[in-house]
């Protein structure tokens, strides 16, 4: 929770400097015309109030126009944004298998520990996005993503010495250093594009919001054969503080799934020179399949509504297994 309350404690800070280098302001009406007023994003906000006649001019959403005179207010139908995303998790080893030369096929192997395996990576996201409805947005994404992590390598003693002296060590009574693994650290350095598609469930009442976006990507990856695809869900509550001047700070909390299964391949140098019933380096192909330790984690952030088509997300998600933000620039028309 440490993350909720720093974040917290940076936005009072900016309400309260702006709030005292300005003159107390009349409250500005709730509700104005689109490009004038801080509108509530990515939700529609309830103002009953308010019963000035107004009129929707935008083709999105459907039903904008009953929306607004039943004393809503909306967004601005359509949305780009820029995003940056940085993760740091811990992920299982469901299945792997290593081939020993370039000519040989893949044979599964056993592993003596999974811990300690790791990734990293990093995106950039463009997306673009449109109100259908007043309560559902469509998205699309397309970015870039690289990273690294470790891959732990074990090999049977016994499959490798047999690999290169057959029957040395499946005999009957097979030699004392038959016994055991070679184990080693292989690191991942990838890099690749991906893309996506989703929508985004959505209501709010006065300065409430719920916002739930679900999002299906594809990414490819150097290190891959296969397509990476991925599944999120992404439920979050929050309440919104006004400013005279300052615009709106929405805070929430809420909850990330992520179900995604990654086959990866690779090879890696075992340093086997030294031994004498091998006397060369082994380089070692691998492919295997992982899967995130924690499938849900938790989040907070911070949306700042500059105006109605300005805005920034400042977004922190945390497991024990998991760590990640994000940074969200908006431009809505």
């Amino acid at each position: 929770m440490n993350y909720i309350i720093w974040i917290m404690a940076i936005a009072s800070l900016l309400i309260c400097v702006r709030s005292q280098a300005e003159p107390p302001t009349e409250e500005s009406p709730r509700v104005l015309e689109p490009g004038n007023t801080i509108q509530g994003k990515p939700y529609p906000a309830y103002h009953p109030d308010n019963n000035r006649e107004k009129t929707w001019d935008h083709a999105l959403p459907f039903l904008g126009q009953r929306v607004i005179d039943k004393g809503f207010s909306l967004p601005l139908p359509y949305g780009v944004s820029l995003i940056f995303f940085h993760q740091n998790q811990g992920f299982s080893i469901e299945s792997m298998e290593v081939a020993f030369r370039p000519d040989v096929p893949y044979k599964n192997i056993d592993f003596i520990d999974f811990s300690g395996s790791k990734v990293d990576n990093t995106s950039w996201q463009t997306k673009l996005d449109a109100w259908i409805f007043p309560f559902l947005n469509a998205f699309v994404t397309l970015g870039s993503v690289k990273g690294t992590g470790t891959v732990p390598i074990s090999i049977a003693k016994a499959d490798l010495y047999d690999f290169f002296t057959p029957n040395l060590c499946s005999g009957g009574s097979p030699p004392a250093f038959c016994e055991g693994y070679f184990s080693a650290t292989a690191p991942i350095d990838y890099n690749g594009f991906n893309y996506g598609v989703g929508l985004l469930l959505a209501g709010g009442y006065q300065d409430w919001f719920f916002a739930a976006p679900m999002t299906y990507v594809i990414t490819n990856v150097n290190v891959s054969d296969d397509d990476i695809t991925a599944f999120s869900f992404i439920p979050r509550v929050g309440y919104n503080y006004r400013t005279p001047r300052s615009g709106k700070f929405g805070f929430y909390v809420g909850a990330n799934y992520l179900n995604t299964k990654v086959n990866l391949t690779g090879h890696y140098s075992l340093p086997l020179a030294g031994d004498p019933n091998v006397g060369e380096d082994v380089t070692v192909r691998y492919r295997m399949s992982q899967q995130p330790l924690d499938k849900w984690n938790a989040l907070a952030g911070v949306n700042w509504e500059l105006s109605a088509e300005w805005s920034a997300v400042l977004e922190l998600g945390f497991s024990d297994n998991k760590e990640n933000q994000t940074l969200n620039v908006n431009y809505r028309f």
